[in-house]
Order: C-alpha cells, then sequence, then structure tokens
C-alpha cells in the first residue's frame, strides 16, 4: 500500500503492547500504527503517517523542477533531512504492503534501457527523427514553418516521460549517428522546454522557446555532409565554412511567419556575453535571451552525445567544463540555473568513477556541483576531497 506520509521535525517511536505494530506520533500528537507485519492492520490513514528511516519511497520527490530522490530510495536521516532542507513536507512511501520493497533489500534501480517508460520514449523519439528531418528539409525548400506543428514533436515525446527530469538520463542512450543534426535538435528542443519551466516562462514562451530549439540548426543542412560528419578536428578553412550556419539558418528563417525570438535563436546560440562568439560578436543583453539558453542546451547536448570523432562524456564531466570554463562566456543567472538543476536530477544515480568503482550519488555540493559525496557500499566519499577520482559516467 502508498501512502502519504509527513516530514517532521523529531518523530517518536514507541512498541505496542503486542509488539506487532510501531506506533508513530504525529504533529497533531495522535497515534496511528504503521509498518506493521500484520496483514489484518488496517491501512494507515492517508497523511497521518510520518516519515522513518527504513521507509522506501513510492514516487520520486521533485520539488521546483529538481529530482531530490528516485523512486524505490530507501530513506536514510541523511536523506529525510535533505528533504526537509528543501522544505518538502509529505512524501509517497510504501507501508504494510508485502508486494512493496522490503526495507532490508537493497534497492537497486533497472537499467535505463530495461526500463517499460524509456521504451515508449524510445520508440516515440525515434519515429519524430524522421519527422523532424521531413519539417526542416521542407522549410529549407520554401515551405512555411508551423511553430505548432514543431512543437507537437516535442510534447508527444515528452508525453512518454512519467518525469520531465528523466530527459536527461533518456536522450543519452538514443542511438542517432545517422541523423545527428536531427536528434541533436529534438534534444536541444527537449532540454528547451524543460528549462522554461525552470525560469517560469509563462507556456506561450515555453512553446516558442522548444521550437526555437528544434529549428536552431536548421542553417547545417546547407553545410557539406564532409565537413558536418567529418572525423577529427576541422581544418581553419572548414570550421570557417561550419560556422556560417548561424547566419545561413537565419537567412532560411527570416521571411517567415514566426516569432523573431526563434529567427534570433537560429542566428545567435554561438554568441558568448564577452563577444568572442560569432557571427556578430555581440555581447551582454545584446545577445537574444532564447538564444543565451538555446547556447547552453546545445553544448549540453553537444558534450554528452555520441559524435562520430568521439564518444559521449559523463555530464558531471559537462558540468566541471561549464563550471571551470564558461563564466562570463554564458549568461550567468541561466548557466547557474542550468547547472544546479542538472546535478540534482542526478542525486540517487548510479555511477561508475575512474578507478572502476559503481556508486551512488548521495549528496550534491551546491559550491562544487560537478564533485558530488557518492556512496560504494558502507563508505562515503567525497569527490571535492578526492581529487584523483572523476565521475566517468552515469549508468
Amino acid at each position: 500500500m502508498v501512502v502519504l506520509a509527513k516530514i517532521i521535525s523529531r518523530s517518536v517511536f514507541e512498541t505496542s503492547p503486542n509488539n506487532s505494530m510501531e506506533s508513530v506520533t504525529t504533529m497533531n500528537n495522535k497515534t496511528i500504527y504503521a509498518a506493521s507485519g500484520d496483514k489484518n492492520i488496517k491501512p494507515v490513514r492517508r497523511s497521518n503517517a510520518v516519515i522513518k528511516t527504513g521507509m522506501v519511497l513510492a514516487q520520486e520527490v521533485i520539488h521546483d523542477g529538481k529530482l531530490l530522490c528516485s523512486k524505490n530510495t530507501v530513506l536514510t536521516q541523511d536523506r529525510i533531512d535533505y528533504l526537509k532542507s528543501w522544505g518538502v513536507e509529505t512524501v509517497k512511501v510504501y507501508i504494510q504492503d508485502t508486494a512493496a520493497p522490503s526495507k532490508h533489500e537493497l534497492i537497486v534501480p533497472a537499467p535505463v534501457n530495461e526500463r517499460v517508460d524509456f521504451r515508449s520514449f524510445e520508440k516515440e523519439y525515434s519515429n519524430k527523427i524522421n519527422v523532424v528531418k521531413g519539417q526542416l528539409i521542407d522549410i529549407c525548400s520554401g515551405a512555411e514553418a508551423s511553430v505548432d506543428r514543431l512543437y507537437k514533436v516535442t510534447e508527444d515525446i515528452m508525453g512518454k516521460l512519467e518525469h520531465k527530469n528523466d530527459i536527461f538520463n533518456y536522450i543519452r542512450f538514443m542511438k542517432q549517428s545517422d541523423e545527428a543534426t536531427f536528434g541533436h535538435c529534438i534534444n536541444v528542443s527537449l532540454l528547451c522546454n524543460l528549462f522554461g519551466h525552470w525560469v517560469n516562462m509563462k507556456e506561450d514562451e515555453i512553446v516558442l522557446l522548444t521550437v526555437a530549439g528544434i529549428l536552431h540548426d536548421i542553417g547545417k543542412t546547407k553545410i557539406p555532409e564532409q565537413i558536418l560528419c567529418k572525423r577529427g578536428r576541422l581544418t581553419e578553412e572548414e570550421f570557417t565554412i561550419m560556422k556560417t550556419h548561424t547566419s545561413v539558418g537565419y537567412d532560411l528563417l527570416r521571411s517567415m511567419n514566426i516569432q523573431e525570438d526563434i529567427k534570433l535563436s537560429a542566428l545567435m546560440h554561438h554568441e558568448k556575453i564577452d563577444g568572442s562568439g560569432y557571427p556578430m560578436g555581440a555581447v551582454g543583453s545584446g545577445i537574444n535571451k532564447f538564444a543565451c539558453i538555446v547556447s547552453i542546451c546545445d553544448i549540453y547536448d553537444a558534450m554528452t552525445a555520441d559524435r562520430c570523432y568521439r564518444g559521449r562524456l559523463s555530464p558531471f564531466y559537462v558540468i566541471k567544463t561549464f563550471e571551470t570554463q564558461s563564466y562570463g562566456e554564458l549568461n550567468t543567472e541561466y548557466l547557474l540555473t542550468f547547472l544546479q538543476n542538472i546535478a540534482y536530477t542526478f542525486l540517487n544515480s548510479m555511477v561508475k568513477l575512474n578507478d572502476g568503482r559503481e556508486c551512488e550519488v548521495v549528496f550534491i555540493n551546491k559550491q562544487h556541483l560537478s564533485r558530488p559525496i557518492v556512496k560504494h557500499g558502507n563508505d562515503l566519499i567525497d569527490l571535492l576531497l578526492h581529487k584523483e577520482l572523476d565521475i566517468l559516467e552515469v549508468i
């Protein structure tokens, strides 16, 4: 059975006279019985149970767009304190249900590519690759861009997610070597959609930002394939040609009956606030705000995806790169929002360290988001203190 349990500052537990149940003192000082092995005991009333260590979450805990704890997480006192620090008042837990995970058994999340909802997501995503490819090619041939049709692509994929934050795990497992540009456009649109919710955009703005993500690289359809798919470093001449995709994309969209923010995202998503970007060398507030968001999502997806010239990089490596190289280049407010939300997305995820150990991420260091505390067996490892260790991949 699943109940809604309260998180309070202090819980008092006593043993009932027959020792068959545990009594819980709730916030209103009523005593109820919970966590009994006796199947005949009546279910705990909704919202009357109080969280205790050993309980198992029946639903992910998401607060302000951040994944704080995954479903089937066994609650320790540290995790309970962590949830309280975020102001979480209630969570759904398994109580008195023999079908639910035992508090004594090790909870190991199923691999991403074995999850039922991932397979549903994968099927929808794969179908939409060809849809996006067709729509972008049509636009390049002069057809009018339809915001509604383009947004529906992302909306249909998002509809296969139980939780929006699953995007970060799922897109890493999508195979797109043959259609990398179109898969990348879908990924950026998914990330932009999520980002819009993080910064509390209005719904109509989220729609436009999502479509800006799909169309941001439309200019690459005009770049020679031998440059676009080259294995290895581009020559100076090749890179000069590659950089034209921003202005080419804008030219393709310039006369279309779509919002200017979408057009400017295609043009300006490689601009940097310090003026070091292209094609115009725009600075600071001179860069469209949609383009600032698209830029961050574009970089993240490009680094965490497989490419013809390298394998995908760990999300924590990308976070580290953002922390050390991108402040002063990317919009600071948006970058901080993105990094904080991404880091907490991987809380309770399993990761592999560079020494081969597989660990669980149990705590995010707010001042050093790329260096969390991980747990291996009964050992806690603070990566901030162990500089020789790095997270190679999320598994």
